[in-house]
């Protein structure tokens, strides 16, 4: 079985159904997309919460960035890491990243190093230092555990709000 790191670039903004490759010759794919929450009427009159792709968004609205990824090959993968930067434009939400069969960690150094929130530290500019927040996180890291099979695919997904 082979080991697989995916980077998703930050233009994934917005982009739709975006697909983008692990690395080349690689078996696994991304389709990254970009949605809002509106709550709309159902037939029987009620409401119910929709997700639409995010076309404008609008300071203060919070975005779901829902990453596919699929094993296309003919072999079961392990050990595959999923990078999601976090917008520049946007404050990631606390607590929203999820994935089943998946761990998150976080950066705040545009992905150089990754840790749980509880060990995420800042080094301000005096060289003091204060536990990390959500609006200092740059990027998100998902482990996937166990094996991705063949034609296997998960998600995972965070929420962000724009500034």
């Amino acid at each position: 079985m082979k080991k697989y790191l995916i980077l998703i670039a930050a233009s994934i903004f917005l982009c739709n159904g975006m697909t983008a490759l692990a690395a080349d010759e690689s078996p696994i794919s991304i389709v990254s997309i970009a949605e809002t929450e509106q709550v709309v009427m159902n037939t029987k009159g009620e409401k119910e919460v929709k997700r639409r792709p995010a076309a404008k968004v609008m300071p203060g609205t919070i975005v779901i960035f829902s990453n596919t990824c699929t094993n296309n090959g003919a072999e079961s993968i392990e050990d595959v890491i999923i990078n999601n930067p976090v917008p520049e434009h946007m404050v990631y939400i606390e607590g929203s990243a999820t994935g089943e069969g998946a761990t998150s960690t976080f950066s705040v150094d545009n992905g150089q190093n990754y840790a749980a929130p509880e060990n995420l530290i800042i080094v301000e500019q005096d060289g003091s230092t204060r536990p990390a927040v959500e609006s200092d996180y740059t990027h998100i890291r998902w482990q996937l555990e166990g094996v991705l099979g063949s034609k296997e695919s998960r998600v995972v997904e965070f929420r962000a709000r724009v500034k």
